[in-house]
């Protein structure tokens, strides 16, 4: 594991070294200049878009830490062989591969546009596998698809909020909103285990995707409203 982190931090050696903007002030000025460039992200329009988006549950993939749970695979056949291959190695490879297709998609269409279709394209996954028969071909497939669309929405997610947050302190910055984007995956995965225990797995698959709509609402709704907003502070 170790030698696999080195060999992905070889990429640096080929990227231009950045000079830190605050190399020579005091802490006391680092921070102040930190903290207000913070709260400035946070307040404009992208910024309080990307913190709509860190909320919603677009995009979270909590469903697959309860497709883990041997009762729950159980449900397809599956044993724990076919969990250990499908949500381990195979679910690893493919929600990688799923960050660098996600990433292309988002130089295509934009992060916003991407990430939307990213994560209806995962709850659509989610409708397949409540509705498909259980067996355990349909875990394998379902699980696959997945671990990739999750790959797709992390992808997203991330080009919108490096969108957002703009030059400079960007890690301290990058670091709020990510640990911000902890909460929906946090909330669903109470959500669908509670879901899954009264209701069963088809109902649990299913209330993860209609909590993607509603995100995926949500999330047009805050920019419609900030378009509008826009147009009126421009008019006036």
């Amino acid at each position: 594991m170790a030698g696999v982190m080195l060999a992905c931090s070889t990429a640096l050696a080929f990227l231009p070294d950045v000079p830190a903007e605050s190399r020579d002030s005091s802490l006391g000025g680092a921070m102040r200049n930190l903290s207000a460039d913070f709260w400035r992200v946070i307040w404009s329009r992208k910024g309080i878009l990307c913190s709509i988006l860190c909320i919603v549950p677009v995009g979270t993939g909590a469903a697959s830490a309860v497709l883990t749970q041997a009762d729950v695979a159980a449900q397809w056949g599956a044993g724990g062989g076919t969990v250990e291959l499908v949500q381990g190695l195979l679910g690893g490879v493919l929600s990688m591969a799923g960050c660098l297709v996600g990433g292309y998609g988002c130089n295509l269409w934009g992060p916003r546009r991407a990430y939307v279709a990213y994560g209806l394209v995962m709850a659509a996954v989610a409708c397949a596998m409540a509705f498909l028969p259980l067996t355990e071909r349909v875990y394998i497939g379902g699980s696959v698809a997945y671990s990739f669309t999750t790959g797709l929405t992390y992808a997203a997610f991330t080009a919108f909020v490096l969108d957002a947050i703009g030059a400079g302190n960007a890690a301290t910055k990058y670091n709020g909103f990510a640990s911000l984007s902890n909460t929906p995956i946090w909330y669903m995965g109470l959500v669908l285990a509670a879901v899954y225990t009264r209701f069963g797995t088809r109902n649990m698959l299913v209330t993860e995707a209609a909590c993607a709509v509603a995100g995926v609402l949500v999330v047009g709704l805050a920019v419609g409203i900030s378009r509008y907003h826009r147009r009126v502070v421009i008019t006036a």
